[in-house]
């Protein structure tokens, strides 16, 4: 029998740990409770629409659009990705999990990013899912089936970035204040909400690109002085918005693995 020393060591790769951690992970938050009170959160417009369709004479596309603007983008999305961007690392450190899983043969950049891909995946699910069936409810009324489908489409491409670049916002935050509900809140209010509302400064949102994605930012604008200080809304083209997205994505998930791989948590 061939001893131990003459065995070939068993090399797994990074592409299978990651595989198989985020497996584990999606398991989880798809189980989780959270889950379920999100969803339940994200179809209350939905029954809202559902009642407004059966006493209401309305077009199916104009109130499906105006529930996703008012609605599904400044609150929802946020909302989501607070649940499952923020507490990527956070639920570990206070479930005193952290310790134990980074003495696993896990590389912590690849821990970090299988837990925060799981987040986008669960929390896009949590969100399109929803605007789906909304999607439905509005087909009823619509009065051009084609172009409520167009602007499905193109909807649900900025949410499912909305999710991915608010869940890595506040997993950077979680990862750098080791807290992720009072960082994601303050960044919320700060940045999405006081500077979303002023000239130039509403540059700085996510909000501001998931609208010029969804093609919300076409004559309106979301800052409310714009039109006492600049005599043109601040409009930027829809390629652009998708490169700032991306690029505030890259940034926020490759700042977020370097302090989860170089800072010392207190557990």
């Amino acid at each position: 029998m061939a001893s131990d020393a003459n065995m070939p060591a068993r090399n797994i790769s990074t592409g299978a740990i990651f595989t198989s951690l985020l497996g584990v992970q999606l398991k989880q938050l798809l189980r989780s409770r959270k889950t379920i009170a999100l969803l339940v959160v994200q179809l209350l417009p939905v029954i809202a629409a559902l009642v407004y369709v059966i006493f209401k004479d309305v077009d199916g596309l104009t109130m499906f659009r105006n529930i996703v603007e008012d609605v599904t983008f400044p609150f929802l999305i946020p909302l989501a990705a607070l649940f499952y961007g923020g507490p990527t690392l956070v639920d570990e450190i206070e479930g005193r999990t952290l310790t134990y899983l980074t003495l696993r043969p896990v590389a912590k950049p690849v821990l970090y990013a299988g837990k925060l891909v799981a987040g986008w995946i669960v929390g896009g699910l949590v969100v399109i899912v929803p605007m789906f069936v909304l999607f439905l409810v509005s087909l009823a009324t619509s009065n051009d089936l084609a172009a409520t489908i167009g602007s499905m489409g193109q909807l649900s491409l900025a949410a499912g970035l909305g999710v991915i670049t608010y869940c890595s916002i506040f997993a950077l935050l979680g990862a750098l204040f080791a807290t992720s509900l009072i960082s994601g809140i303050i960044y919320f209010v700060m940045f999405e909400m006081v500077f979303a509302a002023l000239p130039v400064l509403e540059l700085l949102s996510v909000r501001y690109h998931l609208r010029t994605v969804a093609g919300f930012n076409t004559g309106d604008r979301l800052g409310f002085l714009d039109k006492l200080i600049l005599d043109q809304p601040l409009i930027i083209p829809l390629w652009a918005g998708l490169l700032i997205l991306i690029a505030a994505v890259i940034g926020a998930v490759s700042a977020g693995a370097l302090t989860f791989k170089n800072k010392e948590y207190r557990v």
